[in-house]
This record gives C-alpha cells, sequence and structure tokens, in this order.
C-alpha cells in the first residue's frame, strides 16, 4: 500500500488510485482540509507509478480520465483535477498513459530493447548526411561522414 503523504488515504496500485480520485474528488465539500486532500491525492500520482503498470483497464481509465480533465473543468465533479494540476501536467500524464497504453497491448513492455545497426555513412540519404555533419558533438564520426561526402561527389 502506497500511502498519500498527509492524509489517511492509501492505495496499492494506479487502479486503486484511480477509484480513490473518483471516490474523494467527487464529493462536493467546500472545506479547507477537503480541498488540501483532494490536492495530495492528485499530486501522489507519479510518471513512475504509469510507467510501472501493466493493467490495461486502469490505463484505459486514467486515459480517460486526464484527456477529459484536460478539456472539463469539473472532473471529478466536486473538486477538479484542473484546479490542482495544470493543463501541461496533464498533458505529461497523459502522453505517459498512452505510451505505456500502446506498449503493454503491443507487446513492447515485456521486452527488452534490443540494441539498433552501428551508423553506417553509405546507407544514410544525402539531407540526413549533411546534418549529421554539421551538428554531430564527435569529431571523429563527422570526419567519416565527410568522407562519404566526398566519395559521392566523386
Amino acid at each position: 500500500m502506497r500511502p498519500v503523504l498527509g492524509t489517511n488515504l492509501s492505495y496499492s496500485s494506479v487502479a486503486g488510485w484511480l477509484r480513490l480520485v473518483y471516490q474523494v474528488g467527487s464529493l462536493p465539500r467546500c472545506s479547507t482540509p477537503y480541498h488540501q486532500r483532494c490536492r495530495l491525492l492528485y499530486r501522489s500520482l507519479r510518471l513512475a507509478d504509469i510507467h510501472a503498470c501493466r493493467d490495461l483497464e486502469a490505463l484505459a481509465g486514467l486515459e480517460q480520465l486526464f484527456d477529459r480533465a484536460r478539456h472539463y473543468a469539473d472532473l471529478p465533479a466536486g473538486y477538479s483535477l484542473r484546479r490542482v494540476l495544470a493543463r501541461s501536467e496533464l498533458g505529461a500524464l497523459l502522453v505517459e498513459t498512452r505510451n505505456r497504453l500502446e506498449a503493454v497491448r503491443s507487446g513492447r513492455a515485456d521486452r527488452q530493447r534490443q540494441p539498433g545497426p552501428r551508423l553506417d555513412p553509405q546507407r544514410l540519404p544525402d539531407a540526413a548526411l549533411e546534418r549529421l555533419i554539421q551538428h554531430h558533438p564527435d569529431l571523429a564520426v563527422v570526419e567519416l561522414l565527410r568522407a562519404e561526402r566526398r566519395r559521392r561527389a566523386a
């Protein structure tokens, strides 16, 4: 169980956090302790929590919550997310949620990332070759790229 610091609330998963948001945030109360409890709860979800989640249903619920909260000021109805999180913060949470949802759906979340092929100047298009010559930080690589450009010109 992950406690929400400063409150008596806790959750064990993203799905639990989502349930708490709708349970606590939907109560129409006008009190400072209630607003503080909602603020602490809404800020307790981290990007790392989303990235560790593998529950498709919970991720879909998060996506819907963040997407709707970015456009409507009253979600949840009692004390909305927009009162606590800026639109840019909601957007960052939404992007992370959508990326994780796609990774879990496609199975990419379960696979190790394979290293890509080494940089082969002969396979680069001309525009990419020129861009790398202008912007690559490693001068040894830049010399290899210039040699490839000279070879193409000849």
